[in-house]
């Protein structure tokens, strides 16, 4: 199965298609985004079990001759993929193989499984897969009456093993993909939503091994000491069972195309008068994005405004967006008379004073500005936070914070780096941060060089200003990137799935 997608400007390297937003878009994702396991290289793993696609009845296509015996007489409708099972808990309705017949299915180690399911009521225990009979409680993958995923298992030594996640499935009416992940030597089971590995309370702590039991493997309810309950009501379709525990990477591929991404804020502005250096950019990469079939409005922020006000404030830089992921704008720097440095994705740089050097503005995803400096007349302004380091004091001379280095274009480039501060002197400003820090200005000879503007595309800081001018932050910038077919060119075309 492929995907296309558009948007931004598209470059090519090592495999991988990169898109690159440097102003606001659209990054159009088109066609099916997820797929059965079938269409995987999971369905060739050696480890794989049992595998029920549910188009018409209960046939395993793993191999391993797991066939399910439908109970309740269940129905087979349009599914996440062609048909699923349609399950009445009212009647009753499951598959099940018994424990004397199957093959593979009796896990006493490692386990993954995964599926995609709707429901069609809430507020009650719901069975999706199960091999428990409540003395040998091996598989329990349930939802509870506060709607919450539970995932379980009795180890021999330590007995019962829990997860319950903190957030909970109340949604009905829509398709879910979740997965249940078990690394016994850790102890601690897992569940995935949607391909995003959801938190919850946990107990037991069992890493021996997973008791060997003889109930039956069902779907859709749980083999109570022969009292079959738990009914899952709702829709089931594409279950699969590997006796290993798959990695992020791979579970995540199972719910939709992987990608990097990477956002960077609008750098900071430098304060004008003893003006401390702009805060770099908020600097946010995720290398596992699950990106599914949208429209998505790409949000590339501005850096703040050049200061030409003296002994004022920097400006701000804009937030990035893209999907779930924010990259907070740097801070503006500070300016004379004890004036601190804005907060922002790194914070500007403190404002240079003849008594009280202005506070260096704390970074939320970056580093702090350094604290403006003190003297008469040559007082200097704190450096803008960068993402890797803060900015230094202007006691000496303010140096804007280095950025972070990232490949994600196939060539490594430094990002958001802090603006320098300025000095109210001849000697020079403090120099920007790697990644794009603009460095600050000075007065040689009664004359004034205003602050550097930081890079565009780079999230960098503005140099801090002695009173003409400061220089303006650096726009931002926003990167996916994932793999794609070698021979792939073009501005559309087919994004295979990993």
């Amino acid at each position: 199965m492929a995907l296309s997608a558009t948007g931004g400007t598209i470059t090519y390297a090592g495999g991988k298609t990169i898109h690159t937003f440097t102003s606001s878009g659209d990054f159009v994702v088109s066609g099916p985004s997820q797929k059965e396991v079938y269409t995987t290289d999971l369905y060739s793993d050696a480890n794989l079990q049992g595998y029920w696609r549910l188009e018409a009845d209960g046939t395993d296509s793993s191999g391993n001759g797991n066939t399910l015996t439908a109970s309740g007489s269940p129905t087979h409708a349009t599914g996440k993929f062609g048909n699923g099972v349609d399950l009445e808990a009212s009647s009753s309705q499951y598959y099940a193989i018994a424990d004397g017949s199957q093959t593979g299915l009796d896990v006493t180690g490692d386990f993954t499984i995964s599926t995609w399911i709707k429901r069609e009521s809430i507020g009650s225990f719901q069975a999706i897969v199960t091999k428990d009979d409540i003395s040998d409680r091996q598989i329990e993958f349930y939802l509870d009456s506060n709607n919450k995923v539970v995932i379980a298992y009795e180890d021999t030594v330590a007995g019962r093993t829990t997860l319950t996640t903190t957030n909970a499935l109340t949604t009905t009416g829509v398709w879910f993909h979740v997965v249940a992940r078990v690394d016994i030597s850790t102890g601690v089971p897992e569940v995935f939503v949607d391909g995003t590995k959801w938190t919850g309370v946990t107990s037991g702590g069992g890493t021996t091994a997973i008791v060997s039991g003889a109930a039956d493997f069902m779907i859709g309810a749980r083999d109570n000491a022969g009292g079959i309950d738990l009914f899952f009501d709702g829709m089931i379709d594409d279950v699969a069972i590997w006796d290993r525990a798959l990695t992020d990477e791979e579970v995540v591929s199972l719910y939709g195309v992987r990608a990097a991404v990477l956002v960077i804020g609008g750098g900071g502005s430098g304060g004008n008068g003893g003006g401390g250096g702009g805060g770099a950019g908020g600097y946010q990469y995720n290398d596992s994005y699950a990106l599914t079939a949208q429209t998505y409005t790409v949000t590339v922020g501005t850096g703040g405004a050049a200061q030409t006000s003296s002994n004022t404030k920097g400006n701000n830089g804009n937030n990035s967006v893209f999907g779930t992921i924010t990259a907070n704008g740097g801070g503006g720097g500070g300016a004379y008379n004890n004036q601190a440095g804005n907060n922002g994705g790194s914070g500007g740089g403190g404002g240079g004073a003849e008594s009280t050097g202005g506070a260096g503005g704390t970074g939320s995803q970056g580093s702090n500005g350094g604290t403006g400096g003190v003297g008469a007349p040559n007082y200097k302004g704190g450096g803008g936070g960068g993402a890797t380091s803060a900015g230094t004091s202007g006691a000496t001379v303010g140096t804007g914070g280095n950025g972070t280095a990232n490949s994600i274009t196939g060539t490594s480039v430094t990002y958001a780096g802090g603006g320098g501060g300025s000095a109210n002197t001849a000697a020079a400003g403090g120099e920007g941060g790697t990644g794009g820090g603009g460095a600050g200005g000075n007065a040689p000879s009664n004359a004034a060089n205003p602050g550097v503007a930081g890079t565009d595309g780079l999230g960098g800081g503005g140099g801090g200003g002695v009173g003409t001018s400061s220089g303006k932050g650096g726009s931002g910038v926003v990167i996916i990137s994932y793999d794609t077919p070698a021979s792939t060119t073009g501005a559309a075309f087919l994004l295979n799935f990993i």
